[in-house]
């Protein structure tokens, strides 16, 4: 996000200096049959990363979700944002402006996790772990995915700018849709495993719960 501030900079001088026509979307997560975003997966997150919490819920293995699982997470369908920077081409009203393009709606962590159980069928086994516990061990996968940055503090980006200066736009894909789209492509390319496996999350539950029944045993 720093290196994508620094280049919207660099248009903006120029918009500012020599009057380049400048419109600047920013688009959040997108959801599409080849992404979904996982809290530990980092730079992966449009491949491996997606399967593997798909796979976790599917197999009713634990997920994590940081903090008690009401912070703010906003992800949309990509087909939405998509269709919102398209929207922006050739609106002179659009020039000088930046807009958020993103879902018009948000949800919790743990709503998310419930809106990938309900596209695979299956209630989510959510463990609660807070962000500094997680941040505190040093984890490669901590520290990697998306937890240091970002998903210990609400992720919320109003589109309201966009809806009030272009009100007959319409958001068609919903959450659920773009779920689906997902688990249907990667079904369809047998990308889902067939058995469950272990991955980071399983370590690092292990080590949250050896900690909470060493301070029961304090009690």
């Amino acid at each position: 996000a720093v290196e994508k501030g620094k280049c919207e900079d660099v248009f903006w001088a120029l918009y500012r200096e020599k009057g380049f026509p400048l419109t600047v979307a920013r688009p959040f997560y997108s959801i599409h049959k080849r992404a979904l975003v996982n809290l530990f997966s980092g730079r992966d997150w449009n491949h491996e990363g997606g399967r593997d919490l798909v796979e976790r819920i599917r197999f009713g293995q634990p997920v994590i979700a940081p903090g008690d699982g009401t912070t703010l997470f906003q992800a949309g369908c990509a087909r939405n944002h998509g269709r919102m920077i398209a929207w922006l081409i050739g609106k002179e009203a659009a020039i000088g402006e930046s807009y958020n393009c993103s879902h018009d709606s948000v949800t919790t962590i743990d709503g998310y996790m419930e809106l990938i159980g309900r596209a695979v069928g299956r209630k989510p086994k959510i463990v609660h772990i807070p962000s500094e516990f997680l941040l505190s061990l040093g984890e490669k996968e901590v520290e990697d995915g998306y937890i240091p940055t970002m998903l210990q503090y609400n992720a919320y980006y109003s589109v309201e700018k966009f809806h009030r200066a272009f009100p007959d736009f319409r958001w068609e894909c919903t959450l659920d849709d773009a779920l689906k789209e997902y688990r249907d492509w990667n079904e369809s390319q047998g990308l889902f495993r067939k058995e469950p496996r272990k991955t980071a999350e399983d370590r690092l539950i292990e080590i949250w719960e050896e900690g909470c029944g060493y301070m029961k045993s304090l009690l």
